[in-house]
């Protein structure tokens, strides 16, 4: 609906970008900043923002292309599960750079319940891929450069130096997906 992405009023806003991870901040932002920011979104199911293999994430990227300097929010949040390193950073910079600020949110912590649950044996995490990631991102020279630009990881936001992440604080889920 036009209404996800098209901005009304005369509060700034916030669009988020990305799959079904960047979806699950929908919720929260609206809850939090509701009062000060429009939130808005254009994000798709299992759809990363460089997914040219799959044609409605194809499509959805594509309509993202379209239509980014039309709704000029002042933040842009791009959150995805993730292949953050198989995204082509410069191609995508040329369609960002011209809003405020842009936060790419590193991958969230993610513990596969099914491996305690169906196979008896220690939960696994994605821990060692967020380390990665956040390394890749943190190497990016074009986005390095770029005054507008800020990499935010959730390993460091959520999680300690001994692979334990955080879902709850004060008895509250704080991230579900």
């Amino acid at each position: 609906s036009s209404e996800c992405y098209t901005p009304s009023g005369s509060k700034p806003s916030i669009l988020i970008h990305g799959d079904s991870h960047a979806q699950h901040l929908y919720y929260g932002l609206t809850e939090q900043l509701s009062n000060k920011f429009q939130i808005l979104q254009i994000a798709g199911f299992s759809c990363r923002i460089n997914d040219i293999e799959n044609k409605s994430c194809m499509a959805s990227n594509a309509f993202f292309g379209e239509k980014i300097n039309k709704i000029s929010p002042n933040i842009l949040i791009i959150s995805m599960r993730n292949n953050h390193e198989q995204v082509n950073w410069d191609n995508y910079i040329e369609t960002i750079k011209n809003i405020d600020k842009v936060i790419i949110l590193g991958p969230s912590p993610e513990i596969n319940t099914k491996d305690l649950i169906y196979k008896n044996r220690e939960v696994t995490t994605n821990y060692d891929y967020m380390v990665k990631t956040d390394k890749f991102m943190r190497a990016s020279d074009k986005l390095s450069k770029m005054d507008n630009v800020e990499y935010v990881s959730m390993r460091e936001l959520l999680c300690s130096d001994t692979k334990q992440c955080k879902f709850f604080v004060d008895d509250q889920l704080i991230y579900a997906d």
